[in-house]
Parts: structure tokens; C-alpha cells; sequence
């Protein structure tokens, strides 16, 4: 029977399950369709209460109609919108700066003294 649950079983849903949801709500339908007989309609309802949570994540359509609705285009200037921004030329500017100040001291410590040409005194 398990292997040919689908051809003998129909589940409709007429709701969404999204709470809230009451108790003893009506969820949906399943009609079972026997080999012999007149298929049977039975209601599915809900076993619980479930309410909703005050910290919901916002569904798509909510974050798409805010979106259009939004006047300003452009995105909220923040400090991590900031730093995405302007940090990878930051980083070059001072990795440059800082190839410049070492070649610079490089060349100043790698310059030899020069030799005295006569060491006696005559």
C-alpha cells in the first residue's frame, strides 16, 4: 500500500502554514480513493495552537515592496558599507607608501662609507 500512496491518496492545503494557527483549524483535505467504493473526504486540522514570533525574519514580498517604496535609491551609508568601499584602495595606497619608505631606507643604510684613501700620516 505504501508503494502506491499517491494514486490512492490526494492531500489538498487551504492555507498556508504560516502562523498564527488555532487550534482545530481547518489545514486541508485528503481524499482517500479505495479500489472498491466511494473515495472518502477527510478535513485535516490543526492539533495546536501555534502563534507567531515577535522576531519574524520578513518575507520576500515584505523586503520587495519596502524596497520600491523606499524614496532614497540609494543603499544606507553605513561603516562597514564604508570600509567595503574605500578599504581594498586604502590597503593599496599603503602597501605602496610603505614599498616607497623602505626602498627609500634601504638606499640610505646600504650606501658604503667611504674608504680613507691614506690612513698615515706622513
Amino acid at each position: 500500500m505504501a508503494d502506491n500512496l499517491k494514486d490512492i491518496v490526494l492531500i489538498q492545503y487551504t492555507r498556508d502554514f504560516q502562523a498564527p494557527v488555532t487550534a482545530g483549524e481547518q489545514m486541508g483535505t485528503m481524499t482517500y480513493f479505495p479500489e472498491k467504493g466511494d473515495p472518502a473526504v477527510y478535513i485535516l486540522s490543526a492539533s495546536r495552537s501555534v502563534d507567531q514570533r515577535e522576531n519574524v525574519p520578513k518575507t520576500l514580498e515584505e523586503i520587495i515592496y519596502e524596497t520600491y517604496a523606499d524614496p532614497n535609491p540609494f543603499p544606507p551609508f553605513s561603516f562597514e558599507f564604508a570600509l567595503i568601499l574605500f578599504g581594498p584602495p586604502l590597503v593599496i595606497i599603503g602597501l605602496i607608501a610603505f614599498l616607497i619608505v623602505r626602498k627609500k631606507k634601504k638606499g640610505a643604510r646600504g650606501m658604503r662609507t667611504p674608504k680613507p684613501v691614506n690612513r698615515y700620516v706622513k
